[in-house]
């Protein structure tokens, strides 16, 4: 398996991943929670909301991992058709 073929495969890993409800539902409620968690502090400058707001930084980031991987993906499977375009190409002119 080379370099795009690769990243196709972890860019419909990652599709399934983000588009199961399973995966929506637990980043909402993960999400929720740390919210929530937030919203009941008494003073939002201490260690405790730095290490939630962290939570919530890090818990997008997943998301944004996985969006990359997909768009990674997309932009192997052009190279990919890009090549086979040129293949049929020069097999047509000899």
């Amino acid at each position: 398996m080379d370099k795009h073929e690769e990243q196709i495969r972890r860019a419909e890993e990652a599709h399934a991943i983000i588009n199961s409800p399973m995966f929506g539902k637990a980043f909402d409620d993960t999400r929720a929670a740390i919210l929530n968690a937030i919203a009941s502090l008494d003073n939002l400058r201490d260690d405790k909301a730095r290490d939630l707001h962290s939570m919530v930084k890090a818990l997008e980031k997943v998301r944004r991992v996985l969006e990359e991987h997909i768009s990674t993906g997309k932009l192997a499977q052009k190279e990919i058709d890009g090549r086979a375009k040129m293949s049929d190409l020069w097999k047509r002119r000899a």
